[in-house]
């Protein structure tokens, strides 16, 4: 059986369609649907209650928990042999859970591509700022799959999950940290082209304000995780390597990963001396 987590935060118009696309797929093995709740203020829990009933699992989180935190809620409560994870906003394509298990006869863990839903890109988009907002049309070894659309055998789960990080993990490590820590123990990735989910994208992300603040909001996260003095000057050099790179390569997420190393630094500096 295949147990699929969600975890979702004040989006349950976003999360009402996704489940509409997991409980509507094709020609799929037993599973089930686990939904962490984690603290949301807009009624999500009755939305699931009114409309959905049986068909899932709600977890309630009385408090606000990282999603690190939310995610073991949810693995903790799964049934399956296999544990699919997607997101609120996301929708699973017809075969995903079909293609899952196939992926997995033969591998410990899969991912596939996350793709856009009925939105264009603007005309000054580069493929390298894909990641950003979640999108990754090729995923392999080099760039993993994201946390939408993976599947581990619980028995990597099992074996990852003994060495989770502290519950401070950052927010934009924690799929990849899982899917690193699967890799680094030996176990199978299988990339399936088939084992499709889209992202549904706000058209306010698509903007280069929008790409600033993450930016700086990663930067910020940064900084209040990490304690190692060496990532002070390892971001102070980064700072002209990127730009030089943006210039000469004109790759526009090496520009954002510069605004990143900036708003590390600031927010470094502006923590108490026995902090840094």
């Amino acid at each position: 059986m295949i147990s699929v987590v969600i975890i979702t935060y004040n989006r349950k118009l976003l999360l009402k369609d996704c489940l509409n696309s997991v409980l509507g797929q094709n020609n799929c093995p037993d599973f089930e649907i686990i939904v962490v709740d984690n603290h949301s203020s807009d009624r999500t829990a009755d939305l699931i209650r009114d409309n959905f009933r049986e068909r899932l699992r709600l977890i309630p989180c009385e408090t606000r928990l990282s999603l690190a935190e939310a995610k073991r809620l949810g693995l903790n409560a799964c049934a399956g042999d296999i544990i699919a994870f997607t997101d609120d906003d996301c929708l699973a394509g017809k075969n995903w859970l079909k293609e899952i298990n196939l992926t997995l006869s033969r591998n410990d863990f899969c991912g596939g591509p996350t793709l856009l839903k009925d939105i264009s890109l603007p005309r000054w988009w580069n493929g390298s700022l894909n990641w950003m907002i979640g999108i990754n049309t090729l995923p392999g070894v080099k760039f993993p799959p994201l946390g939408g659309n993976a599947a581990f055998r619980k028995y990597v789960l099992d074996r990852v999950e003994k060495d989770a990080p502290p519950r401070e993990l950052l927010p934009y490590g924690e799929d990849n940290w899982r899917i690193r820590k699967a890799l680094a123990a030996g176990f199978s990735l299988g990339i399936n082209k088939d084992m499709v989910v889209y992202h549904q994208i706000p058209q306010k992300k698509l903007t280069l304000s929008f790409l600033f603040q993450r930016s700086a909001q990663e930067g910020r996260c940064l900084a209040n995780y990490d304690k190692k003095t060496r990532d002070i000057a390892y971001n102070l050099f980064s700072i002209p390597a990127n730009l030089l790179r943006s210039l000469f390569f004109l790759d526009l997420n090496r520009f954002f990963r510069m605004i990143v190393n900036l708003s590390y630094l600031i927010n470094r500096l502006k923590r108490p001396k026995n902090e840094r």
